[in-house]
């Protein structure tokens, strides 16, 4: 909506209570919105630090590294660890993170598949996006279209990185169509 210094505030709030890698996160991306580069790495780097303490103590959640991965830049380790997931845990979550991965590696043919499974029968925006990204690097205009109109008609304010990206595409896809 715009307030992103309100937003900061509140997200940080949050990350300190509850330093889990998803909500670091979500801390990182907002801060590379504000144009706070050398902050959001640092998040990350106590995301994936957050990520290797959970694994140091048995625990296993590869949908978190395929995602920390994702946002550092490595599609190649974050399309293996979304296999992985996907492989135990077959979720809409899980897929969605997969075919944004795949998109990343740019193997997008095999992430139409798990960003359609993502966003079929889903009220999430942000899966009905990634599909729409999908669909436009495959040249498919049309779903691309239906999905960006999903994104404005359900939650235009998704994503502070993605939404205006999102109205963005829509408004250059309807203007020639």
């Amino acid at each position: 909506m715009g307030r992103l210094d309100v937003a900061l505030g509140g997200v940080a709030l949050i990350a300190r209570r509850t330093p889990t890698p998803e909500t670091l996160l979500d801390y990182a991306q907002l801060l590379r919105v504000a144009g706070r580069a050398a902050d959001a790495d640092r998040q990350l780097e106590l995301a994936d630090a957050a990520h290797r303490i959970f694994r140091a103590n048995g625990g296993r959640d590869d949908l978190a590294g395929a995602q920390i991965a994702l946002a550092k830049g490595d599609p190649a380790t974050a399309v293996r660890l979304a296999e992985a997931e996907f492989g135990r845990r077959p979720f809409a979550e899980v897929a969605d993170t997969l075919g944004r991965a795949l998109h990343a590696a740019g193997r997008d043919r095999e992430a139409l598949g798990y960003a359609r499974r993502a966003a079929s029968g889903s009220p999430d925006a942000a899966y009905a996006y990634h599909l729409a990204t999908v669909a436009l690097a495959l040249g498919d205009r049309p779903t691309a279209l239906k999905q960006l109109r999903r994104v404005r008609d359900s939650n235009r304010y998704f994503s502070p990185a993605d939404g205006p990206t999102a109205a963005r595409a829509l408004a250059a896809l309807e203007a020639s169509s």
